[in-house]
């Protein structure tokens, strides 16, 4: 009788190993891609313990009583230049910023996803071991790090490309700040979907009010200004007065 052979694997597809998204909240609970990746490698690391017994006839049994999940990540550093200025990417930057913090201000919210048919996305908490990555004047800026995850993630469905948007809209349209006050504007397009990450901001008047890039408004000085948001030809605008 023939020895049982599994089928010829020539008409296999091969997944690959870098078919993956990863995004990390910011304060504004807004999700932020991470640029640059050159390596994302989601890692299961099992606690053993020995559960062999004298009737084990000297073979060793093991049993998994936990699992810890950790991410190794690796990339170059880069930004979008504009006025001949480079700013790093956003995600990127978040990422080595809370690398380099300690406590509670180290943990990240992040979310990773397959992008090819493999049905895997998870969202998760994470502490941040970043390292930048030094070299000759030749090299180019890499770094590198593991995401140490906290505790069981969470499985989601994968998230779907926004559909295409006509129109965007800030919220609030108009707000009132004291001197020094801090507020996170928001913008969603016609199909609700928050685009604030993908926003870009203008204050009309930098001396009563500044915006970042991120939408923040800071008031400064007592009198009004318009913040404008946006996204590809698309605008809108919000009212700041500062009393």
């Amino acid at each position: 009788m023939p020895v049982l052979r599994p089928p010829n694997s020539s008409s296999l597809f091969t997944f690959r190993a870098g078919e993956w998204a990863f995004q990390i909240y910011n304060d504004a609970d807004v999700p932020l891609f991470v640029r640059g990746l050159s390596k994302f490698e989601p890692v299961t690391d099992p606690t053993m313990q020995d559960d062999s017994d004298i009737d084990s006839e000297g073979w060793k049994s093991e049993l998994v009583t936990a699992q810890k999940l950790n991410i190794n990540f690796e990339g170059l550093m880069k930004g979008e230049k504009s006025g001949g200025v480079v700013t790093p990417d956003p995600g990127a930057a978040l990422l080595r910023a809370k690398g380099k913090d300690k406590g509670y201000d180290n943990i990240v919210k992040a979310r990773y996803w397959r992008t090819d048919d493999l049905n895997e996305a998870f969202e998760h908490y994470f502490a941040v071991k970043w390292t930048d990555v030094g070299g000759s004047n030749e090299d180019l800026q890499k770094f590198t790090g593991t995401l140490s995850g906290r505790g069981k993630p969470t499985a989601i469905a994968k998230p779907q490309a926004p559909e295409t948007a006509t129109s965007i809209l800030v919220n609030p349209t108009a707000i009132s700040l004291d001197d020094s006050e801090v507020f996170q504007l928001q913008v969603e397009d016609n199909n609700g979907i928050n685009r604030t990450a993908e926003a870009s901001f203008v204050s009309g008047t930098p001396a009563t009010a500044t915006v970042s890039s991120s939408g923040l408004v800071t008031a400064v000085a007592a009198g009004t200004s318009t913040v404008t948001a946006t996204l590809g030809a698309l605008t809108d605008t919000c009212a700041v007065t500062v009393v």
